[in-house]
């Protein structure tokens, strides 16, 4: 995707100005700047349905991480993994996992 003609900005400009920037880089997962660093957030690998919500359901993720309290990278993480979720179920609600799945998911992603 070209930054700068979906927001009139070049990447930089735009982080310089913002405290934090994510960025849906799609099955690929996300990107996150914050701290003048570049943090990339791999997409865990699921049996992908359709990709209906994901984005969504990433961003909700990564809100509620962060009203948790988690730092960015884990809020990024946490977006992912409800993201994956969602895309394993046809249509956006069905998927939509609890928080303890979601914790339980961290949990197995952090000991690897």
């Amino acid at each position: 995707r070209d930054f700068k003609k979906m927001t009139g900005m070049l990447r930089g400009d735009m982080t310089a100005k913002l405290k934090a920037l994510v960025v849906s880089e799609g099955a690929k997962g996300c990107s996150i700047f914050f701290d003048g660093e570049n943090h990339s957030v791999p997409a865990l690998e699921v049996d992908a349905k359709g990709p209906f919500g994901a984005g969504d359901a990433h961003r909700a993720g990564f809100i509620v991480a962060k009203k948790k309290g988690y730092d960015l990278p884990q809020c990024a993480k946490i977006g992912n993994i409800v993201a994956s979720f969602v895309v394993q179920k046809q249509g956006c609600q069905p998927g939509q996992p609890t928080w303890e799945q979601v914790e339980q998911k961290l949990e197995e992603l952090d000991k690897e």
